[in-house]
């Protein structure tokens, strides 16, 4: 079974660039990257479908996945506004079986009282959720939201979720969860804590250093991870675009 994994596309509805990259021509590079690996049985994507939340901008992204032809499914991230629930082929769903796999989609986004249909930049879990569609079929769990949950020595941990403690803790408690996988922070990191595996993915759209003190582009980290369970624990692969 091979899935990937892509995050963060911030696609704009009529192409304009941000910060001087071209999102869309990313997520082409990306979709010819999807088209030659052979066998592929889905698609995640991890938030951040559309940077301006724009009804066009969604039939755009689910047109590109449409042509693409690997049922694929999402999370929402803070830049998606409710006009992504009009994709129709791309699809949102709570859990998603594969084989010995259970995939958990998680909504971590918090919508901001002040701009009303806008969300805030951090996240939370709702971890009474996460317990309610966990596991019933004793299949590995895999989890998957916009907004990690272990910090990576970033400026940009001050963006991830709000009660990543409590979140850990669970996963922790909880040994059918092997992965935690991510976007939001626009690099690729891989760590374990505590018998639990946490990935984030690089995003499609554009990059960002993780060693700066603010938002600085990282020229050609831009990719997405395949995920490979022809092993047990399954392999991450990353590929760059």
């Amino acid at each position: 079974m091979k899935i990937a994994i892509l995050s963060d596309l911030h696609v704009t509805h009529d192409g304009h660039p941000i910060w001087g990259v071209d999102t869309r021509l990313n997520l082409f590079k990306a979709i010819e990257h999807l088209r030659s690996i052979e066998e592929l049985s889905a698609i995640f994507i991890l938030g951040d479908l559309a940077d301006d939340g724009l009804l066009a901008t969604y039939k755009f992204v689910d047109e590109v996945f449409r042509n693409l032809g690997v049922p694929t499914y999402y999370c929402k991230g803070n830049h998606d506004s409710d006009a992504i629930y009009s994709c129709s082929f791309c699809q949102s769903h709570e859990v998603v079986n594969i084989d010995d796999w259970r995939f958990l989609f998680l909504d971590t986004t918090i919508p901001d009282a002040d701009c009303p249909g806008k969300n805030c930049s951090r996240g939370r879990a709702d971890i009474e959720t996460i317990a309610n569609i966990q596991n019933t079929h004793s299949k590995r769990v895999c989890v998957l939201s916009h907004h990690p949950s272990l910090e990576v020595g970033s400026w940009l941990d001050r963006r991830i979720i709000e009660n990543k403690f409590q979140l850990r803790d669970y996963f922790s408690e909880n040994k059918d969860i092997i992965l935690h996988i991510a976007g939001h922070i626009h690099f690729y990191s891989d760590q374990f804590e505590r018998g639990v595996r946490y990935i984030t993915a690089p995003s499609v759209g554009f990059a960002l250093s993780p060693n700066m003190p603010q938002f600085t582009l990282a020229m050609g980290e831009d990719g997405f991870l395949l995920f490979d369970s022809s092993s047990y624990n399954a392999e991450i692969k990353l590929y760059r675009i």
